[in-house]
């Protein structure tokens, strides 16, 4: 008889592994899935922060007509002084100036002798600084000495208080309270304890 042939063992190639579903690769016990499973946030894009706007106030009417008589481009400049950024002597002075004109970016304002202590190299160029960041445009200041012609803004600015002072006043003596508790207690009012309220 033949002799019997030895039988090779068939050779097993490795089955290629197949992927599990993500809730069967979550770990017992704490519930944890892997990285591969875990979705990527979207990131949608970024918008720019809009540009904050200047908290300077400039004006609608930067400068007074050119047709404008001395009161009204003294209440103009009165307004104008009295919004400027500026504290101490450098506000005094903007408030003890006249406004006398403007030609081009040049500004030509004039200070009474009585109040020419306040200027100086450094409280005109301040001045100048806060003027041209009010108006938008940079502007080159010319300061005179001399005797005012027209109220300066200090001006307008007294006479303004002095007139809601009188209005205050009047209003207190016209009050029937007031007349009322004068003649209970025979009273007298104090002119200088009334203050307006605005």
């Amino acid at each position: 008889s033949s002799a019997r042939q030895p039988r090779a063992e068939q050779a097993h190639s490795p089955q290629p592994a197949r992927p599990r579903p993500a809730s069967e690769n979550s770990t017992a016990g704490n519930g944890t899935v892997p990285s591969a499973a875990v979705e990527e946030p979207r990131v949608g894009p970024v918008e720019a922060e809009p540009e904050q706007q200047s908290e300077v106030a400039v004006a609608e009417e930067p400068f007074p007509p050119q047709a404008a008589d001395a009161d009204e481009s003294g209440q103009w400049w009165a307004e104008v002084a009295a919004a400027l950024p500026l504290s101490g002597m450098a506000h005094a002075l903007a408030l003890h100036c006249q406004w006398l004109e403007r030609n081009g970016d040049r500004v030509r304002l004039r200070i009474g002798p009585g109040h020419d202590h306040l200027l100086n190299r450094s409280m005109s160029q301040r001045l100048e600084a806060a003027l041209s960041e009010h108006m938008g445009q940079k502007l080159e200041l010319e300061l005179e000495v001399a005797e005012v012609s027209a109220p300066t803004p200090a001006d307008i600015m007294a006479a303004q208080d002095a007139r809601r002072r009188r209005d205050a006043e009047e209003s207190i003596h016209s009050d029937p309270n007031i007349s009322a508790l004068r003649d209970a207690f025979d009273a007298e009012l104090l002119p200088d304890s009334i203050e307006p309220l605005n």
